[in-house]
């Protein structure tokens, strides 16, 4: 008897665990809870504003890392933005797309996104969507379309689902692919470097450091303006090339540099840039010492946490 009435309890305890789970997971997947970006004061009010969620990112996120998106789902997106290279293409001076041939640029790093208004090297887009439908059409990159990708996507058991859930409907349309790759993108954000320690009081630069910040700001910060250490504003080179400063957050795990990747390390950008706009600036030789002193504060820019595979 006393067995008897032990496995009922332990049938009982199995199915009260079960009905939990089921009722927990109904819970999360009927409640899609609001991310808000807690970004630190001195990042001020992002640019862009439009809604993030949990189960929206989440599922952006997959479809950044599924070979799916490409037409011959050779790669992914993060195959050329890896998280360990504040997501660049870490020491590749072009990537290689789906149809195994080389990119004409260096993959940009993709963090601090919503609080940009123009997008790619040169500056030629205002919406954060551009970027990801570029990266779609482009035959040396994913060389897929938004059709296919969305025919595979309604095909798929668990993307299909997440998607009607998330935005509660009926049939799946691209926008709502691109909404949630979107949404994945706005929440790369890096702001816990030495940097932003020490501009919240946690910390106090050394003097190389400080040497290295002064050296910066006065040779290097019209073009990469803090605390995002990028611009929003294309300039024009002596090619005739339109081009806009990207970030240099996270500058010494993103290498090479440069739109077209020419720069292997930071001491040779130094050297040379930015030769491409004597007519913007001011073109002085930095010797050794100011180079490794501006090195130093580059270094300050690093956020380990973000560049961590295991944060996300």
């Amino acid at each position: 008897m006393h067995k008897s009435n032990s496995g009922k309890l332990v049938i009982v305890s199995v199915f009260f665990v079960a009905a939990i789970l089921i009722i927990a997971y109904q819970f999360l997947v009927n409640n899609d809870s609001p991310i808000n970006i807690d970004s630190p004061a001195h990042f001020g009010t992002p640019i862009n504003q439009d809604d993030i969620t949990v189960q929206g990112a989440s599922l952006g996120r997959q479809l950044f890392n599924d070979v799916l998106l490409s037409r011959h789902q050779q790669i992914s997106c993060a195959s050329c933005h890896q998280q360990t290279a504040s997501y660049a293409d870490l020491g590749k001076r072009f990537s290689i797309g789906d149809r195994g041939l080389p990119t004409t640029r260096n993959a940009p790093v993709l963090i601090n996104l919503i609080w940009k208004s123009h997008y790619f090297a040169d500056g030629r887009a205002d919406q954060l969507e551009e970027t990801i439908y570029n990266a779609i059409r482009d035959t040396l990159e994913l060389n897929s379309n938004i059709d296919l990708i969305l025919e595979r996507v309604r095909q798929h058991p668990i993307y299909s689902k997440k998607l009607k859930t998330i935005f509660q409907v009926k049939e799946i349309e691209k926008e709502h692919v691109i909404d949630v790759l979107t949404q994945y993108l706005r929440t790369l954000n890096s702001w816990d470097s030495r940097y932003d320690r020490m501009l919240r009081g946690d910390l106090v630069f050394t003097a190389e450091e400080k040497q290295g910040q002064m050296l910066f700001e006065s040779e290097c910060a019209s073009c990469h303006i803090a605390p995002f250490f990028h611009s929003n504003t294309t300039m024009v080179s002596l090619l005739n090339q339109k081009l806009q400063s990207p970030s240099l957050r996270n500058i010494h795990a993103s290498a090479p540099y440069m739109h077209d990747g020419r720069f292997d390390g930071l001491d040779s950008l130094l050297l040379q840039h930015p030769e491409e706009f004597p007519q913007t600036f001011r073109k002085r030789a930095l010797n050794q010492q100011e180079r490794k002193s501006i090195i130093t504060f580059l270094k300050t820019l690093s956020d380990e946490q973000f560049l961590n595979p295991n944060s996300y």
